[in-house]
């Protein structure tokens, strides 16, 4: 008799074979190590993640840095991060399914698909803290490019009448709507103006970041604000792009640096000023995700500014 399995019975059936496979020590030995650095985890507050050398940053930014730190929201994330990670055997499933997946969609929508890799950028608190409000604060519209799952919108919708998103993952989007955000089409978002807009870790993962900078001051309302974030250090990679090496057509002009400080001036200096944009505040805090099997969490690290618009 001939069994007709699905592509995701498939994966649970290799799932099960590999489990029966893998050595006990070095699941073991991955667990215990795991262990050991969620504990290092649990009793830091992790100062070094928001830590920022001023006397390294031109002078006329540095009345603008806000220092931030872990807060009650943070926490929950990394708490969550470890509850999933200790879920074993579907992070045994995961790493099966997600190299199979991977033959037919990109990182991005197997995420969106498995529901699975959910960033942290900040917090609702962090937020308001960065743009200088209170939770009262009210405002008509927001606008998240590149949203994701739409798990950090919601860090901010509670003070918009009207949340807007946008993103190319197919899966994504998927994500977007369940969770009752309006999805705009990728060349349907210029058509109206927003009290904020923000775009977190997408400059280094677009085709055309000057681009997207421009189509963002114009759709900026007069008092408007962006949101903007990027990884430190800088590095442009294009996951649409396969055909020319996953690198963009438009380039900033960042040179490359591990100096977080450097990265701030150079943002400041060579895109944003050009671009139409004056910095209101920054900060740096972690780009937090989800981790896997031998990983609770992984962590880069983020550069956070709100801009506003020159006045010509």
């Amino acid at each position: 008799m001939l069994i007709r399995l699905s592509a995701l019975g498939v994966i649970w059936l290799a799932t099960l074979i590999t489990l029966g496979r893998m050595r006990r020590s070095y699941v073991t030995n991955s667990l215990l190590q795991k262990y050991a650095e969620d504990e290092r985890h649990k009793n830091e507050c992790h100062e070094y993640w928001y830590q920022i050398q001023l006397e390294k940053i031109k002078e006329e930014l540095r009345s603008k840095f806000v220092q931030l730190e872990e807060d009650e929201e943070t926490k929950a994330f990394l708490d969550n991060c470890y509850q999933k990670t200790d879920a074993v055997f579907w992070q045994l499933y995961h790493s099966i399914a997600i190299p199979f997946l991977k033959l037919f969609m990109t990182q991005t929508d197997v995420n969106g698909y498995l529901d699975r890799g959910s960033m942290f950028v900040f917090s609702t608190t962090q937020f308001d803290q960065l743009l200088g409000i209170d939770e009262a604060w009210k405002a008509d519209s927001l606008l998240d490019l590149g949203a994701g799952d739409g798990k950090v919108a919601e860090k901010m919708a509670g003070h918009f009448q009207h949340i807007y998103t946008t993103e190319i993952s197919t899966q994504m989007r998927k994500q977007l709507v369940k969770r009752g955000f309006a999805v705009l089409g990728i060349d349907e978002w210029t058509e109206q103006k927003y009290d904020i807009i923000s775009c977190l870790n997408l400059l280094d993962r677009c085709d055309k970041p000057l681009t997207l900078l421009k189509q963002i001051r114009e759709s900026l309302k007069e008092d408007g604000r962006l949101v903007i974030a990027s990884v430190s250090p800088y590095s442009a990679y294009v996951e649409e792009n396969k055909s020319n090496g996953n690198k963009p057509t438009e380039w900033l002009a960042i040179r490359k640096t591990k100096c977080v400080e450097e990265q701030v001036n150079q943002m400041v200096e060579n895109v944003f000023i050009p671009s139409g944009f004056e910095v209101v505040s920054f900060s740096r805090l972690p780009y937090l995700c989800e981790g896997d099997l031998t990983t609770s969490f992984y962590v880069l690290y983020d550069i956070l500014f709100v801009l506003k618009p020159t006045i010509y």
